[in-house]
């Protein structure tokens, strides 16, 4: 079974989609699970109305709350996306052939909802190429707007560090690359631009710095991260 595990914060307007999608792909044996931090909206009541298993966790925390999905989960493939994440019908059958294949995980190719010319060759398509080089060099990187892992390999790796406000996903594929071979699947998933729109020069140079400090200090460079929703 996959557990598809999404955190919510406030994700009212999307997470109706994202789950629509999910409930469209071709394949059967998969749960979905949302991890909600207390929203101020109608999102636990659309999640559920949709065939989602809801779990309320007040405790602030990103790393905390996909970590709190996978104690609730059942399967023993995990995948992570984002609440305004939409997925392509043969995304979960290229999850669990990738798995069958002896990957330990992996992600998809990354695509924005939007057709900005900057947000599409200054950030998706070079985000995309490093995803493949890091992988290549044994150490991937890859965000949880989609990824996936065997349980087994993430609850030996003890799971998302609840200590880290940003960068957990990345944290996590970096420790995981010594454990196995990992994979970029052939589905391309569409995840919101918002971020991006809001101030894409400072979103650009928050990550970049991010990263760089991340590959040297293997740490976030900041200690909290403002979220959007």
């Amino acid at each position: 079974m996959i557990s598809v595990i999404i955190p919510t914060l406030n994700e009212g307007k999307h997470i109706g989609k994202t789950i629509d999608a999910l409930n469209k792909v071709d394949y059967s044996d998969f749960e979905i699970i949302i991890v909600d931090g207390n929203s101020k909206d109608k999102t636990r009541d659309i999640a559920k109305k949709k065939g989602a298993i809801v779990i309320l966790e007040k405790r602030k925390g990103i790393g905390l709350g996909r970590n709190v999905g996978v104690k609730n989960s059942k399967g023993d493939i995990l995948l992570f996306i984002d609440a305004d994440t939409i997925v392509p019908k043969e995304l979960l059958k290229e999850v669990n052939e990738a798995i069958e294949n002896g990957y330990k995980g992996g992600t998809a190719i990354v695509a924005g909802d939007t057709n900005s010319f900057t947000t599409k060759w200054l950030w998706r398509k070079p985000s995309m190429w490093w995803t493949h080089f890091t992988i290549l060099m044994k150490r991937p990187m890859f965000a949880t707007n989609c990824c996936f892992y065997t349980k087994e390999l993430f609850n030996k790796l003890g799971g998302f560090n609840e200590e880290f406000p940003y960068m957990e996903d990345l944290d996590l594929s970096w420790r995981a690359g010594k454990h196995g071979n990992f994979k970029v699947l052939n589905s391309t998933v569409k995840t919101s631009d918002r971020r991006l729109q809001q101030n894409f020069i400072k979103h650009y140079i928050f990550h970049i710095a991010s990263s760089v400090y991340f590959l040297i200090k293997h740490k976030p460079l900041y200690n909290s991260y403002k979220e959007c929703r």
